[in-house]
């Protein structure tokens, strides 16, 4: 018996209820859909990027960058964000507009919202637990992992 599916079809299969709406997450359409969260995701970084030059703010890359030498010294090459909190401006020189008080957590600055975003925004592309580089192993702690590790060694001799 050979049966013909649609589109409509093939997101009913593949999908899944979250909320009470439908989500696809597999077949072409779910692909396309990833592609686009892709191109979203790096248009979006490409203008915070852009955004934090002008401000003279640091990026959130500048952000983790440093978390990763605080992590090459810390014991175990692992952290928690606290540790991590107290030791990054040891390594990142943070202007004013990094000391404000950040808009969406009034009781951080923008730095300390930026070393947050690192875990919360883990599943976005360009991240640095997405990317290798960073591991969370439990709630609030960061490690350093080995693609980390040679991403910094790369990074010093350029």
């Amino acid at each position: 018996m050979e049966i013909e599916l649609n589109s409509d079809i093939m997101a009913k299969l593949f999908s899944r209820r979250v909320g009470g709406r439908s989500i696809v997450t597999k077949g072409p359409r779910y692909n396309s859909l990833r592609n686009r969260r892709k191109e979203i995701d790096e248009r979006t970084r490409s203008l915070r990027l852009k955004l934090s030059e002008q401000s003279g703010r640091s990026s959130e890359d500048d952000v983790a960058k440093a978390v990763l030498k605080v992590l090459l010294q810390a014991e175990n090459h692992k952290a928690t964000l606290n540790e991590i909190r107290e030791r990054l401006p040891e390594f990142l020189e943070l202007s004013d507009a990094d000391r404000s008080v950040s808009d969406s957590r009034p009781k951080e600055q923008v730095w300390e919202q930026q070393l947050r975003n690192i875990v919360s925004h883990r599943s976005v592309d360009g991240n640095f637990i997405k990317q290798g580089y960073l591991e969370s192993p439990e709630r609030g702690i960061l490690r350093l992992t080995d693609r980390g590790h040679r991403f910094l060694a790369s990074d010093a001799n350029q």
